[in-house]
């Protein structure tokens, strides 16, 4: 039988000051935030920087249970306002991904960093991701301009597979890569919206799809 959901996953934004050492914000340092935030110094580097990250999943272990095949028909990521701030300055570059995968997503996903090679992102040659395992991901960088005093979106790249699941969990990811101080930026709260068919397949390639799950689960750091 085959069944058509919607899968929903909403998160507040915060508005968020970065010295260039350490982080603070109401919001993220209460303990109900789904927010944290970790600063590192990148090889190669001089100067440290910081990624604003939250973790989160949808939970599919009621088919799981049913052995049936979760197939994303699309990824909609809303926001319900814009990225901005007046604080940071004139061409302050801001970075923000947000991707949703089969594969249990870490922090030392987020904090591949290096003078060449930029951000180096899950699904990329370099990281611990076969692109297989991102059902759909994009990478989006903004600019601080002088005559909005806000953040303009200069340039976005997407990719993924669409991958079906048999696992238990989607995991979703959002971050921000700062690189330079910032204060009072406003990150903008989110929807994550994504259709699926929910569906029996047979009993080989179920089991296969199944193994490969449970493979990358079990996964570790390259």
């Amino acid at each position: 039988m085959t069944k058509n959901r919607v899968l929903r996953k909403l998160w507040g934004g915060l508005g968020v000051t970065w010295d260039g050492t350490s982080i603070s914000d109401a919001t993220l340092l209460d303990n109900e935030s789904s927010w944290q935030s970790h600063t590192f110094n990148p090889p190669g580097v001089i100067l440290p920087s910081c990624v604003l990250y939250r973790f989160d999943y949808f939970d599919l272990s009621g088919y799981t249970l049913e052995d049936e095949t979760v197939y994303p028909q699309g990824v909609r990521i809303n926001d319900t306002e814009f990225l901005s701030g007046a604080g940071a300055g004139t061409g302050v570059i801001i970075k923000r991904i947000d991707i949703i995968c089969t594969k249990v997503p870490r922090l030392s996903d987020l904090t591949r960093l290096s003078q060449f090679e930029g951000w180096t992102t899950p699904g990329s040659s370099s990281s611990r991701y076969g692109l297989e395992e991102i059902v759909s991901a994009r990478m989006s960088r903004y600019i601080q301009t002088a005559d909005t005093g806000g953040f303009q979106l200069t340039a976005q790249t997407s990719w993924g597979t669409a991958s079906a699941t048999a696992g238990e969990k989607l995991y979703i990811v959002q971050a921000y890569l700062f690189q330079s101080a910032i204060s009072g930026v406003s990150v903008p709260g989110s929807s994550v919206v994504v259709p699926a068919i929910i569906s029996t397949e047979p009993d080989l390639e179920y089991i296969m799809r199944l193994a490969r799950t449970y493979e990358l689960q079990g996964a570790v750091d390259a």
